[in-house]
């Protein structure tokens, strides 16, 4: 699959999240910058849409790479109807996108951590997306 694909998922999250966006004063207050374990909860609870659109962020961001990323990616979409064909729309993987997970009616995000902590937290999406294929 070419490298762009995912930069198509990140095109459709967006336009489906552009009224989910909050501004980084919200950002800040969903995470307080979140603890590891409160932020490996999140993604071992949140939907399979969700971890999709998360592991999306992470290939956009550069957190996880587009080789180790990418077919993952791929497969999870398909497997969970992240990215419906009708371009519906999937709320979770527009979460996701956004560097959000939506769990319990409760919003954690990941967009205002330091790049390196999103890195590790990275890490937890690619491993909980590869276990759900």
């Amino acid at each position: 699959m070419p490298i762009a694909f995912h930069r198509g998922f990140a095109f459709l999250g967006t336009v489906a999240a552009v009224g989910l966006m909050v501004s980084s004063a919200q950002a800040a207050d969903f995470s307080k910058t979140m603890p590891d374990a409160t932020s490996v909860a999140s993604i071992n609870a949140a939907s399979p849409a969700n971890v999709a659109g998360a592991l999306n962020y992470c290939i956009e961001t550069d957190a996880v790479s587009d080789e180790d990323g990418t077919p993952t990616l791929v497969s999870l979409s398909k497997k969970s109807n992240a990215v419906p064909a009708d371009q519906s729309g999937n709320m979770d993987y527009a979460y996701g996108t956004a560097g959000q997970f939506f769990v319990g009616g409760k919003a954690t995000t990941m967009a205002s951590m330091p790049h390196d902590e999103q890195k590790k937290l990275c890490g937890a999406v690619l491993s909980r997306a590869k276990s759900l294929i």
